[in-house]
């Protein structure tokens, strides 16, 4: 969480720096879509299609390419039929699914997920793997995800850095780091 709010510019670290694609983060905003823990990330008397055009226009976004780019997201997060209620109104697995399409309305290269699957029932949590797989291989994002729930990390992640204290205690492929740990 942490890293996630000092990628974003909304802690500074007291030491080191961040750097994404070779420069500064603060230079890098525009490559970046994040998506906090908690309930915060949307507004919650808009609806998943108000919601996406607002997060896009505050990056001065609109027109007929985000409105063809909003449906696309519906349908792939299986909102459609959704859209225009009030997301205060949907589960919290939906919720959520709203939530990720919009760290993806910008199309931006690197999505921050910060434990996008707490509190989630089971089969919310199937979908969102899923969901995050796709984003990762077929939409060719870089998906930088924060959980403590390893078995997310398991079925999702291809790499893994283990932070303890701020310093890197492990780092490696998730298959690697299983087999050094298997007894």
């Amino acid at each position: 969480t942490t890293t996630i709010k000092s990628i974003c510019n909304l802690i500074i670290p007291e030491e080191g720096e961040i750097k994404l694609l070779g420069e500064s983060n603060k230079k890098q905003k525009k490559h970046i879509s994040a998506l906090f823990e908690g309930t915060r990330n949307l507004y919650w008397r808009l609806t998943p299609v108000e919601n996406l055009r607002y997060f896009a226009g505050i990056r001065g976004l609109g027109g007929a390419y985000i409105e063809k780019r909003i449906e696309e997201l519906l349908e792939l997060f299986n909102l459609t039929s959704k859209k225009n209620e009030p997301v205060n109104n949907l589960s919290k697995g939906m919720q959520q699914k709203v939530a990720i399409a919009m760290t993806l309305i910008c199309d931006t290269e690197i999505i921050l997920l910060d434990e996008p699957t707490l509190g989630l029932d089971v089969e919310s949590v199937v979908q969102i793997k899923e969901l995050l797989r796709h984003i990762s291989k077929e939409m060719n994002k870089t998906v930088f995800l924060s959980t403590h729930d390893l078995k997310v990390v398991e079925d999702v992640c291809d790499d893994v850095i283990i932070l303890s204290k701020g310093k890197v205690v492990a780092e490696d492929s998730v298959k690697n780091l299983l087999s050094k740990h298997k007894r």
